[in-house]
């Protein structure tokens, strides 16, 4: 490889599209390799390899998480409880103190940025302080002797009202005063489980 090919801004620009370490990149300068085709096998098994090594290193971090239950992306409903001691492992490392909750509807669903498909884990974190716009896990008490619960985007008001928005512009935000609800949790990441 000359050295006008080494200073090709795809060739240093591929440890930051890819993250192969250092050590990596330097092994593949050292090899110095003659073609083209070289090139991309030698490339092709060091961000394979990169690949593999990360997903061992997540897999090994990765711990149960309690699932909870389900969470209404839509209207707010009743809780829904999964079985005492269900669990589910993430491909990446949380929080310990958080928990899962499966989405039920398409409220936070977006076209754009985040996005908390329908049948997706959705990862809450309890001891988190809900910033302006976060998304956050809300329960109240409902008509019955079960409380309602919802995943929506916490919007606090001036005069003491909180707007929860969802993310789908087909559905409707709504409000509720301050002391009317209690937030359970607020959105780490969400998961499909795949």
């Amino acid at each position: 490889m000359s050295n006008k090919d080494r200073s090709s801004p795809e060739y240093f620009d591929i440890p930051k599209t890819v993250k192969i370490s250092d050590q990596m990149l330097e092994a593949l300068q050292q090899r110095k390799i003659e073609t083209g085709v070289a090139i991309g096998t030698q490339m092709r098994r060091a961000v394979q390899e990169a690949i593999t090594k990360s997903s061992e290193v997540l897999k090994e971090k990765s711990l149960p998480v309690p699932l909870l239950g389900y969470i209404p992306g839509g209207p707010a409903q009743e809780v829904r409880k999964t079985a005492p001691g269900s669990y589910v492992t993430p491909p990446f490392k949380l929080n310990p103190d958080c928990y899962a909750l499966i989405v039920v509807g398409d409220s936070m669903e977006s076209e754009f940025g985040i996005s908390i498909p329908d049948g997706s884990y959705a990862f809450f974190c309890p001891d988190l302080h809900a910033p302006y716009g976060g998304i956050v896990h809300v329960e109240w008490e409902g008509a019955g002797d079960d409380n309602e619960t919802t995943l929506k985007r916490y919007c606090p008001q001036p005069d003491g009202t909180v707007i929860f928005e969802p993310l789908n512009k087909k559905h409707k935000p709504f409000s509720k005063k301050e002391g009317e609800f209690e937030i359970r949790g607020v959105f780490v990441r969400a998961w499909d489980g795949k």
